[in-house]
């Protein structure tokens, strides 16, 4: 591939992801491959959060690249690359979970799941409280689940977050806020049912 072609990157000398992308919508096709070896491991970790079931994360993951493929007409030349490919993702997993009628988690799934802290013995109180908080997790919408995935989980600053979901940092801030209040809303009526 020639530099102009791509738009390398002066510094480092590899074309960037935009450059990548546009050269992909362009009918360069193995580009493609270079998208997938940078981007695989984040989206496959964002999946995972999303859905919590390691096999679906992968077939996501392989999903948004067939997506990838599929609509790269519709990428704005010049338009940044993460947080057009994040709304895909976003859109695959939304698409799965409606397919499916269903929580993108089953619940066997998680009670099969090893403890986060191996080692330390959990009480009765302790893993129904983590059950409560694992189904009030998945009670929210998907776009509260990514925002807390983001900012939470994967410990991201709310201006990465802002690039990738296209939008302003206060709206961030407004999402994260919202989402981990309705979390906590959730998780407090399933204890007090239970507690009943």
């Amino acid at each position: 591939m020639g530099a102009k072609l791509l738009g390398f990157d002066e510094a480092s000398g590899t074309p960037g992801d935009v450059q990548l992308m546009e050269a992909v919508a362009g009918g360069r096709l193995e580009c493609l491959g270079e998208l997938f070896e940078r981007h695989h491991r984040a989206l496959y970790a964002f999946l995972l959060r999303l859905t919590s079931d390691p096999g679906t994360a992968e077939d996501l993951v392989q999903e948004v690249f067939l997506r990838v493929l599929k609509y790269r007409k519709s990428f704005r030349p010049g338009s940044p690359f993460e947080p057009w490919v994040y709304t895909l993702a976003r859109n695959a997993a939304i698409d799965l979970h409606r397919r499916r009628g269903e929580a993108p988690v089953e619940e066997e799934a998680l009670e099969e799941r090893p403890s986060p802290a191996p080692g330390v013995h959990e009480t009765v109180v302790g893993r129904q409280a983590a059950v409560h908080l694992r189904s009030a997790f998945r009670a929210l919408s998907t776009e509260q689940r990514e925002v807390l995935v983001l900012a939470r989980f994967e410990g991201r600053p709310y201006v990465d977050i802002a690039a990738r979901l296209g939008c302003s940092v206060g709206a961030v801030k407004l999402r994260v806020h919202r989402a981990a209040r309705r979390l906590a809303e959730i998780y407090g009526n399933l204890q007090q049912e239970s507690a009943t």
